[in-house]
């Protein structure tokens, strides 16, 4: 990636983020250099900086939860994004928003990075409605998910003066949404910012708002009860509508990007043992066996890996897994049994290096894990 031409750089950090998609959890071992791609001094381009903005929404989406030890190292990178955008449409803003919503119950310690800046874009007379609105919903996210107290009447002081001035009643109902979320969370303590809220709904004509009203009254009667954030997830590229609980299971497209057709002949070639009569002949074997299932996977972020797989014999094994259970995923049963049958054959042929043995092992662990086991007789193993 360093040394790659920098409008080649997109390209392998969209290509990284569909491997990340696909391997999730299996990505921990390599975290390390993928985090050093965030670094706050190296935003490239507009689109780069999606790319890698997207990059870390899936890495949010696959370490499910443990991504507080590497917030430090995203958090200035997207906040740099925020800081030096000068586009009239802002859209690198808009892109990192989502992002920080996603990771906001990461952002316990590190609100005075990140509130001020979300603070500050809620000017009605410097920054576009759409950001505004943003703004808000991320806001909203971040004082639902961590103690926002410290903030609270910079907040609320600030929404005042949105509401006050705003120019549409869309962004005066999300302005009191926000309200409603922080009396959720300060309970008794908001009581002291309510006669500041009521005369700017007054004086603005506001003069019902179901849920503040209903959250008053349930404030006032001790019944007010916080609710657990709701879970943003992460926006795939190619389509910002699909999130990663509709995205496909693994096996299938889930990049944006129309899934492939299968060849199954050419796997049936590539899986078939008959010809295997040397001990030297199954190491070529296993080769062209796994660069089979790269270049079928219905994946074409998988598929984007068949040439250079081809050269790197770690990359073939890392990848072993992901291909097979992306192509098994589509197969017909009577194929799906062809190709257990000629595993079996491999795990209790003598001839077979034990490497090769170890991998088929590997594969039924991965598979039982994903819960799609495959009848291999183990014990041969």
């Amino acid at each position: 990636m360093d040394a790659a031409a920098a409008g080649d750089r997109e390209f392998y950090i969209i290509t990284l983020g569909r491997l990340v998609s696909i391997a999730r959890q299996l990505i921990r071992p390599y975290l390390q250099p993928v985090f050093r791609l965030f670094a706050a001094d190296a935003l490239g381009s507009e689109r780069q900086q999606t790319a890698s903005i997207e990059l870390i929404e899936v890495l949010a989406e696959a370490l499910s939860g443990d991504f507080g030890p590497h917030i430090a190292t995203v958090l200035p990178f997207l906040i740099a994004v925020i800081d030096r955008d000068g586009s009239e449409q802002h859209q690198p803003t808009l892109r990192a928003l989502p992002a920080l919503q996603i990771l906001s119950p990461s952002l316990e310690g590190y609100l005075f990075l990140v509130m001020p800046r979300l603070i500050a874009l809620l000017d009605i007379a410097t920054t576009p409605i759409g950001v505004v609105e943003a703004a808000l919903k991320c806001i909203s996210s971040i004082v639902a998910a961590v103690n926002s107290g410290s903030f609270a009447s910079r907040i609320v002081l600030t929404l005042v003066r949105l509401l006050q001035c705003s120019p549409t009643q869309a962004l005066q109902t999300a302005a009191i949404d926000v309200l409603c979320t922080l009396m959720e969370q300060l309970q008794d303590e908001f009581t002291l910012f309510m006669p500041t809220i009521s005369a700017a709904m007054k004086k603005r004509g506001v003069a019902d708002h179901p849920r503040y009203e209903r959250y008053s009254r349930l404030l006032f009667s001790g019944r007010l009860v916080p609710k657990d954030p709701q879970r943003v997830l992460p926006q795939m590229q190619g389509d910002a509508g699909q999130t990663a609980a509709s995205a496909p299971a693994l096996g299938q497209s889930g990049d944006g990007l129309a899934k492939q057709d299968v060849d199954v002949m050419q796997l049936r070639r590539a899986w078939s043992t008959k010809q295997q009569m040397t001990k030297d002949g199954w190491a070529p074997w296993m080769r062209g066996f796994t660069c089979e299932l790269l270049m079928q996977s219905p994946s074409p972020a998988l598929r984007a890996c068949s040439n250079l797989a081809g050269d790197h014999p770690r990359l073939r094994s890392d990848l072993f897994n992901a291909a097979f259970v992306s192509c098994w995923t589509v197969l017909p049963g009577q194929y799906q049994q062809e190709i257990i049958e000629s595993l079996q054959s491999v795990a209790s042929n003598a001839d077979v290096p034990a490497d090769i043995l170890q991998t088929i092992l590997g594969l039924a662990g991965y598979m039982e894990r994903d819960e799609k086991q495959i009848p291999i007789d183990l014990k041969r193993l």
